[in-house]
């Protein structure tokens, strides 16, 4: 079984040009759109070189949801499913602040947040009134296990930052000190990998 994972483009969120960096509906940035419609055309060759039964499935986000709408366009897949489970990490009382701001509305709680961060336990952090990475994980294990029986042989998954960090953790199979250690998907990055090993990275 063969993967694409890749991350949607980039927002006005993303700039700090938006109220809520976590809105479902948040736009996409000039670049942004130039950005998804790379990817679209980098996937889309990728997908035509092979011989491939191709699924694709996407977070419910506008900004994922614009990428599968372009590439659903262009290509035929066996299924395209919207998917709630590779949703972003909800982050709670965080959500809508920087982490600057956030220091200065919450200080004890942001305190929190650096410790377990420097000491390299962010997987177990839970946003107040939100999620940790290990929420995430368990979601996506549960995604996992309801496309284990699926017949397609290559999967295109269009997720988020924190959300793609830990569907390539499972996928790796990396313990938790790769997950502490390792950088995530810039916007539009696309990473291939087959039999538990990245084969390629497209910035």
């Amino acid at each position: 079984m063969k993967y694409i994972l890749v991350r949607h483009g980039e927002t006005l969120q993303n700039l700090g040009q938006g109220a809520n960096e976590l809105d479902p509906n948040a736009s996409l940035s000039p670049k942004g759109l130039d950005q998804t419609k790379r990817a679209v055309e980098k996937i889309s060759e990728i997908l035509l070189q092979e011989n491939v039964r191709a699924s694709l499935y996407y977070s419910p986000y506008r900004r994922t949801k614009n990428l599968a709408e372009l590439l659903s366009q262009k290509l035929s897949f066996v299924r395209v499913r919207e998917e709630p489970l590779l949703s972003e990490i909800q982050c709670g009382l965080f959500s809508g602040y920087t982490m600057k701001n956030y220091a200065l509305v919450n200080p004890d709680e942001y305190k929190k947040f650096i410790r377990y961060k420097n000491e390299k336990c962010r997987f177990w952090y839970r946003f107040p009134e939100g999620e940790s990475p290990f929420d995430v994980y368990v979601r996506v294990r549960l995604f996992f296990a309801q496309i284990e029986n699926e017949d397609e042989n290559f999967r295109v998954i269009i997720s988020h930052y924190n959300t793609l960090k830990i569907l390539e953790l499972c996928l790796l199979q990396a313990d938790l000190n790769w997950y502490e250690e390792t950088s995530g998907f810039d916007n539009a990055e696309i990473h291939i990998i087959d039999d538990g090993k990245i084969v390629d990275q497209v910035i």
